[in-house]
């Protein structure tokens, strides 16, 4: 079953930023605090990345900000995508430290990180991204409870089907 999510572009050759990208996204309604600490780790990782792309050493104190300003001071990555890493940043370090966010926010943040991969994938990896951001449904996360009593009717029947088998095997021994 294919995963519904903005983020699939990842999934093939970035997997751990595709797989903190989908958390993000599922959470987002009823945890956006869960949703902002992990796109901040997201950004986190995509930092490191685009630091080996620009061949730059990773700070000494491993702190996003050093890298941020590396990136900024030390590479062509534009300032639009700076400012972008850094109002993650910022709403993550709320999120993880206070436990502060809202839906609203959670979702705003989800969009930015959809523009600041998308971004990436574009010029890094020089593929094009044609997928337009979708605000994520709470629909998208919730379990299907018709196809789910379906497919437990189906097991019983199984069982049911398999115990008469036993039965008739039992009968012929």
């Amino acid at each position: 079953m294919e995963i519904k999510t903005n983020f699939n572009f990842l999934k093939n050759n970035y997997i751990q930023l595709f797989q903190l990208a989908v958390l993000s996204e599922r959470n987002c309604y009823i945890d956006p605090s869960t949703t902002l600490s992990k796109l901040r780790i997201l950004t986190e990782k995509l930092a490191s990345i685009l630091l080996d792309f620009e061949q730059l050493e990773e700070p000494y104190d491993n702190k996003q900000m050093s890298r941020l300003a590396i990136l900024a001071n030390n590479s062509d990555t534009p300032s639009e995508i700076i400012s972008i890493f850094h109002t993650i940043r910022k709403s993550g370090n709320k999120a993880s430290h206070t436990g502060e966010g809202s839906q609203a926010e959670a979702r705003y943040m989800l969009r930015q990180t959809f523009y600041l991969t998308k971004w990436f994938i574009e010029v890094y990896e020089n593929e094009d991204v044609f997928l337009e951001y979708t605000t994520p449904s709470e629909s998208w996360f919730s379990i299907d409870n018709d196809r789910t009593s379906e497919l437990e009717e189906i097991i019983d029947n199984l069982k049911e089907e398999v115990a008469n088998y036993k039965q008739k095997i039992k009968e012929q021994t």
